[in-house]
């Protein structure tokens, strides 16, 4: 079928694509070239263009590893997956909870909410792709625990020093004032 434009075919795994890796997926995209100087060929379809991305080698920059809580998963109608960041066991779980990611609906944001994660889902206009965001909802919150931990003790810390430079005010500034100015008011009394 002759298209014009670029045309995504999703995600595609195939030994061709990478001999070391099984299950490596790629994704494709291809665009039909069209005769545009020869007068002969001005207009006709030469051939076709496909553009291979290894996902694997991407340059995007999404979080460490080590702190894992957000996870960014790409799903094409057909069912492939591709997990940016986290392990495909925590890339299934997500899918499972998620049950069918690759839904055909239009491309406006979608909010799940699972006993695990907090789910994003989007789908990328005109191409068979959906994007999902998973937030690890336990690691959120032993985050925002040990924050509110380190606001709470950074608070009582300066509360105490507050407290402590107060006192000490108190018994080298204002105790002998108070005392100078009792000895004031008893020489008035005294001197005629």
């Amino acid at each position: 079928k002759e298209s014009y434009g670029s045309r995504c075919f999703g995600l595609k795994s195939s030994p061709f694509f990478s001999l070391r890796e099984k299950n490596s997926y790629r994704l494709i995209f291809g665009h039909n070239m069209y005769g545009m100087h020869n007068r002969a060929n001005y207009g006709k379809l030469l051939g076709t263009l496909f553009l291979s991305l290894d996902l694997n080698k991407s340059n995007l920059i999404l979080p460490d590893n080590k702190k894992e809580f957000t996870y960014f998963i790409l799903v094409d109608d057909n069912g492939n997956s591709f997990s940016f960041n986290g392990k495909k066991v925590i890339k299934d779980e997500i899918l499972s909870e998620l049950g069918e990611p690759s839904e055909k609906a239009d491309s406006k944001l979608i909010f799940l909410e699972t006993p695990n994660y907090l789910i994003y889902k989007s789908r990328i206009s005109d191409k068979p792709l959906t994007v999902i965001t998973a937030l690890d909802k336990h690691s959120i919150t032993a985050e925002v625990r040990f924050t509110t931990f380190v606001i709470i003790s950074v608070t009582l810390l300066s509360l105490t020093i507050i407290a402590l430079l107060m006192r000490s005010i108190l018994r080298n500034i204002v105790t002998p004032l108070k005392k100078l100015s009792i000895h004031i008011e008893n020489l008035k009394e005294i001197s005629p």
